[in-house]
């Protein structure tokens, strides 16, 4: 919801900024999102953006609605069971944690890539005519990289849905757009 004028107990509809149509479906925001911002930006009274509860403002419309725009008369509030962020969590995870992220923890973390990891030290670093044995464990490595500790690989291994709900606990008011100042 956004405040464009004092609050008078009935908050106004989208088309009180003055370059966009009357009747502006939701959907449409994202398309007039310059427009908007240039309102905005020229608009001189103060301008309150608040996110309710259960609520989630991502991408575009966190952009085109975030406060530093015109800091000198807007401000953002969001309850604290809101959500919001230019990025969703599965975008951030798979920006910030790649694919050599996932087999270094996998790595670090899984007590059977461990045991895989000693026994080819073991086998490269004793005698020689052993390379049968190394590349059948390097195979059995690799499946259990892509398989992941629970069996599921790729996007759905749980080194990846562990990087997906950390990001999205920095979804909330109270962590990351907080420490930013943006709310």
């Amino acid at each position: 919801m956004i405040f464009a004028r004092p609050f008078n107990h009935h908050p106004p509809h989208l088309s009180s900024f003055p370059s966009l149509p009357p009747s502006l479906p939701p959907s449409e925001v994202l398309k007039f999102g310059s427009m908007i911002v240039d309102a905005l930006v020229a608009f001189s009274q103060p301008i309150f953006v608040y996110i309710p509860p259960h609520a989630e403002l991502r991408g575009g419309a966190w952009v085109v609605v975030d406060p530093t725009i015109h800091a000198e008369v807007m401000e953002m509030y969001a309850a604290s069971e809101a959500r919001g962020g230019v990025l969703e969590p599965n975008g951030a995870a798979e920006i910030k944690f790649r694919e050599k992220d996932y087999v270094a923890t996998a790595h670090r973390l899984d007590r059977q890539l461990q045991g895989m990891d000693a026994k080819m030290k073991e086998l490269l670093g004793g005698e020689g005519g052993r390379e049968d044995e190394v590349k059948v464990l390097q195979k059995e490595i690799k499946e259990r990289e892509v398989r992941g500790n629970g069996g599921e690989g790729g996007r759905e291994g749980c080194h990846f849905l562990c990087s997906v709900a950390f990001i999205h606990l920095h979804s909330f008011p109270s962590s990351r757009p907080l420490s930013l100042s943006s709310i």
